[in-house]
């Protein structure tokens, strides 16, 4: 990754930038990559002992304008002066953090975190407001932090409603990012999770601090992803399931996760060419399970796609990926795919349906047409075969 750092002097802080290659994968909606990073900023700030920011629709504004500036007139960071005269009064200081070439959210706050002065703006505990903008054609990205002392010296208003009803509800706080659950009772005696609005937690519980939610952290020993298992009242059902991506895994202090032998939305299926019993995570990963890894798994049921599966003949090296066995309907299985699906071993067999041989008229050399090659086969291969009489073509 290639770094450029800058520095602005001022009577405002305003951070070192940092430019960061690596585009990709096609960019989300600006609405869902600007809420992203609010709520990866506040999950560490609030990590790191710090009070969560208020997102404000006026800095959204003032960050998506500097966003779309840049796009027009070059990376640079805005001016006191430009973002004063856009900034409702009453502010006592404001900064920026801008980055280029970054995908998503997580990659951009990642390289945000891992600058000191990037991080020094993201934890200033003089901010209390912050906007974000998104320019997708152009991989730019703006922070702006504003902070008003009539947010730090204001209280919490009178809780609304029941007092008593409100200290009466459970508030829990998941260790990997700064979400806030409130479980709720309902009228049938069960409990729901749901997660807490920044407003709800200040104004109706007023900033009661919340109890560690119950969370293990899992994985399978076959794939790289590492869950986080929250055990919501309810039982199994109401578990809370997430794949944790690196920022919460260090938000969360490097888990080392243990072996898990089922994890939720695994799906158990097998080909209709072998016994063989696969599990693909809902991180897409596919497994060829061992007896005791499906013990494991408490033996779950898995989906029998009978009618399709992998075909070897037994006197070629080709192997095809059936999509109907009746039919015969497949294609060649190339090693890539044949791996990405965790090596299904393929049944072996003198000739696949639908299949046929045939020569040109006027030639000796006999051809194989199937599912999995089109090619001229040897003599060898051909009295293997069962020495078919070829269809004369031609």
């Amino acid at each position: 990754m290639r770094t450029r750092l800058t520095l602005k002097l001022g009577a405002v802080l305003v951070a070192l930038s940092v430019l960061a290659g690596g585009v990709g994968a096609a960019n989300a909606a600006p609405a869902d990559e600007r809420s992203a990073v609010v709520r990866l900023t506040n999950e560490t700030r609030t990590r790191d002992g710090g009070i969560p920011l208020v997102e404000s629709d006026e800095l959204n504004r003032v960050a998506q304008a500097w966003a779309d500036e840049m796009a027009v007139s070059g990376y640079r960071h805005s001016d006191n002066t430009w973002r004063s005269d856009r900034l409702t009064q009453g502010w006592d200081t404001n900064g920026e953090n801008i980055a280029q070439g970054y995908r998503d959210a997580s990659q951009v706050m990642a390289g945000w975190i891992a600058s000191s002065g990037h991080y020094a703006n993201i934890m200033n505990d003089r901010y209390t407001r912050i906007g974000v903008g998104y320019n997708p054609s152009q991989k730019l990205w703006v922070q702006i932090f504003a902070g008003y002392p009539a947010d730090r010296t204001a209280t919490p208003p009178a809780p609304a409603g029941d007092t008593a009803a409100a200290d009466a509800v459970t508030l829990a706080k998941v260790v990997y990012d700064s979400t806030i659950f409130e479980i709720v009772p309902g009228a049938d005696g069960s409990e729901t999770a749901v997660p807490l609005s920044f407003a709800k937690w200040r104004d109706v519980y007023r900033l009661r601090t919340p109890t560690p939610a119950s969370t293990d952290f899992v994985k399978y020993p076959w794939s790289p992803t590492v869950y986080a298992v929250t055990f919501w009242p309810g039982g199994e059902s109401k578990w809370m399931w997430t794949p944790l991506s690196f920022p919460q895994w260090l938000t969360a202090g490097q888990p080392a996760p243990r072996a898990a032998g089922w994890i939720k939305d695994s799906y158990y299926y097998q080909w209709g060419t072998s016994a063989e019993i696969f599990v693909e995570g809902a991180d897409g990963v596919n497994h060829k399970l061992s007896y005791g890894e499906w013990a494991a798994s408490g033996f779950r049921t898995q989906v029998q796609r009978s009618n399709e599966g992998y075909l070897k003949l037994s006197w070629a090296p080709e192997f095809a990926r059936m999509l109907d066995l009746g039919t015969g309907a497949g294609r060649p299985l190339g090693y890539a795919e044949w791996q990405a699906e965790a090596f299904p071993t393929p049944r072996s067999v003198q000739r696949m349906p639908g299949d046929t041989f045939y020569s040109y008229r006027g030639n000796s050399t006999i051809w194989y047409a199937g599912p999995g090659m089109n090619r001229p086969v040897t003599v060898q291969e051909w009295q293997a075969a069962g020495s078919p009489a070829p269809a004369v073509r031609g």
